[in-house]
């Protein structure tokens, strides 16, 4: 039996190190997003104690109707656009 073959090199990496102004901005803005979805209930949650269950089922509620309300006004539009072709055909061309 033959003695299996040796692995090929590897090969040196070809990107640079380097984060351009438009990269650290959006890890900046990944980070305040993230701290907002992430901390922001938590913080919530010790403050309310044993009603944060409540206050996060009624908050729910409230988006889903949201949610609703802006399905039917899609529905009214026939145009692709999301909300920029709702809000043009509310209040006329921005």
């Amino acid at each position: 039996m033959a003695a299996p073959a040796a692995p090929a090199p590897l090969a040196p990496a070809t990107l640079p190190r380097v984060i351009g102004t438009r990269g650290f901005a959006l890890a900046v803005i990944n980070c305040v997003v993230g701290a907002g979805v992430f901390g922001l209930p938590a913080l919530i949650a010790a403050e309310l104690g044993r009603n944060a269950l409540l206050a996060l089922v009624l908050c729910a509620v409230l988006i889903f109707c949201i949610a609703l309300c802006f399905a039917e006004a899609a529905t009214r539009v026939p145009a692709a656009g999301g909300y920029y072709a709702i809000a043009a055909r509310a209040f006329g061309p921005f």
